[in-house]
């Protein structure tokens, strides 16, 4: 495995030059393309037994959704399986996730669905793979990774204490982002030294937290900070967003696997027991190899991501590339070990799923670094202002608010006024916490865009013909 892991990695050296490149090349690079397209595509359910894992959650949830399942599934896995596993570069399978949906749609399913899979008769220990836990301060979870360690946290509403950890004066929760951050991968987590001798924790080679939360879009973008961005916390994390409405009730829920199906999930949940056992005891490890076509693949990704980060100076797109290639590996590796426990291996069909998960995940932080959800510094501000613009003159006519109906001649005549932009713009964390308020934060915006000649002011004379004394605006480009 050794000789192929280094044959196929001379193929991918970004400092090589080659004159032609080769067959696993070129269908790694066609496989690599497929993947970033069905990263665009409608939701999927993952190949083999988490795909059948997945689709029982779905068929068993009263509020039956695909992205809600899949997650689940994923954190499922990563929390009995992540410290019992090694990727073939040898890091363990732990996750983070959040799923970002409106409320009510029925994102409390992975509260209800993952214990149903934890709580097994007859499987004794098998209940610390999950930790339900809202953990009051980063000690308290550093000291439960030390007890437990190898264990899924979920945690509902976590849009709330995202919006508390983006606050560098909140102590606690400053705390708790640290150790989130540090116990990310980590071969080793250090123990805890008391002034008692005698309450000293020893440390632990891989915690292997793994971690699901979930919480609201307005929640979410209100913790999309520059900062946040910059120090690698949300880097560490796949975000899954649910942007539909709530589906019709699923009346017939609760439907069981098929018996084969389900001892075979028995079975990987009793052999991770057995070779997991708690601290201070090291797991038994089994690695994940990859078939060359797959590793062809990954090793594509793992180049475009290089590159990718490499050409940006944006530090929150930086941030954007920096794990995509690892968060895809682990994810691999996690379908690799639901299809075949004893002797994982991934294929090309687990590489390509991981990847469009993935992309999906990247494509979305691209999307709001673009539009000015992330960051606020005056150039986020301008970014979003002109986001809102566009906005408006892509509104439909039966979905104008009511209280802009008499500017809905302005909007049709390509003119902005500042009114709707004001309206948009009040509650958002980057103008609401400004030093100045809203209005000010809003000044400033608008005249940065003027001085850049990407809005432009509308006069008296100008607005005459439109029987308004509103302050306007179009915009230079509408691309």
């Amino acid at each position: 495995m050794v000789d192929l892991v280094r044959e196929l990695g001379s193929a991918f050296d970004v400092n090589s030059v080659a004159s032609e490149p080769s067959e696993l090349e070129i269908d790694a690079e066609v496989a690599l393309a497929e993947s970033s397209r069905q990263a665009k595509l409608p939701f999927s359910f993952p190949p083999g037994v988490a795909g059948t894992i997945a689709r029982h959650m779905y068929a068993s949830s009263y509020s039956p959704i695909v992205e809600v399942a899949t997650v689940a599934t994923v954190a499922l896995l990563a929390g009995v399986c992540g410290r019992t596993y090694r990727t073939h570069t040898n890091v363990d399978l732990s996750l983070y996730q959040i799923l970002v949906a409106r409320s009510g749609i029925g994102k409390d399913a992975i509260h209800k669905e993952i214990p149903k899979w934890i709580k097994v008769n007859g499987i004794v220990g098998c209940d610390r793979y999950i930790q339900a836990t809202d953990f009051v301060s980063g000690p308290s979870l550093h000291k439960q990774l030390l007890a437990t360690p190898g264990f899924l946290n979920l945690q509902g509403e976590f849009g709330r204490r995202l919006s508390r950890m983006a606050n560098p004066t909140d102590a606690p929760e400053q705390a708790f982002r640290s150790v989130l951050t540090n116990a990310y991968s980590k071969d080793y987590l250090e123990g805890k030294t008391y002034s008692d001798a005698g309450k000293n924790v020893s440390g632990v080679a891989y915690p292997a937290l793994s971690f699901l939360g979930e919480t609201t879009p307005g929640k979410f973008k209100e913790a999309l900070t520059s900062d946040m961005m910059e120090d690698g916390l949300l880097s560490r994390f796949l975000v899954t967003t649910y942007e539909g409405d709530r589906p019709l009730p699923n009346e017939n829920g609760g439907s069981r696997l098929a018996d084969d199906q389900w001892q075979y999930w028995c079975s990987i949940l009793s052999d991770a027991v057995q070779r997991n056992p708690p601290a201070p005891n090291p797991p038994q490890v089994r690695v994940v190899r990859m078939d060359p076509d797959a590793l062809a693949v990954m090793s594509a990704f793992n180049i475009r991501c290089i590159t990718t980060l490499n050409a940006k100076e944006n530090e929150g797109e930086r941030a954007v590339w920096t794990r995509a290639h690892l968060k895809a590996l682990k994810l691999a590796s996690l379908l690799a070990v639901a299809d075949c426990y004893r002797e994982p291996v991934a294929t090309m069909a687990h590489v390509k799923w991981a990847i469009q998960f993935v992309m999906r995940d990247v494509n979305l932080f691209l999307a709001q670094l673009a539009s000015g959800d992330i960051g606020n510094d005056d150039s986020d501000r301008e970014k979003k202002v002109l986001q809102i613009c566009l906005k408006w003159l892509q509104l439909d006519d039966n979905k104008v608010p009511t209280q802009l109906r008499p500017y809905d001649h302005l909007r049709k005549a390509g003119i902005i006024p500042r009114k709707y932009i004001q309206t948009q713009v009040s509650s958002l964390p980057a103008f609401c916490k400004h030093k100045g308020g809203s209005k000010a934060a809003l000044d400033i915006a608008l005249k940065s865009a003027v001085l850049n000649e990407t809005l432009l002011e509308m006069n008296k004379l100008q607005l005459e013909p439109y029987k308004t004394n509103a302050q306007c605006f179009v915009l230079t480009n509408r691309n």
